[in-house]
């Protein structure tokens, strides 16, 4: 689960609720976070995960789609946009 995406679903300051694979866990964050944004998992104790925002723990390039190849976090990779 480390790296995976979650969306927000209920939050308030750097606590709440996020969704992934159809459940509900509880999560804590360092910073505030709103709800319907994404986030990762960094870490997960006992049943409680902790989160980094999804800005600070991926960086998305634009182009087009290689759909046989995922990073960590089970996001599809992208290849480098050709402008030439």
């Amino acid at each position: 689960m480390i790296g995976e995406t979650v969306k927000i679903r209920k939050w308030d300051k750097t606590s709440g609720q996020v969704l992934i694979n159809g459940e509900l866990w509880r999560a804590e964050c360092e910073v505030p976070l709103s709800v319907g944004n994404n986030a990762a998992i960094e870490s997960i104790e006992g049943l409680t995960l902790k989160l980094k925002p999804y800005e600070q723990s991926h960086k998305v390039r634009t182009g087009s789609i290689d759909s046989k190849t995922q990073n960590g976090c089970g996001l599809i990779a992208l290849d480098k946009k050709d402008d030439a």
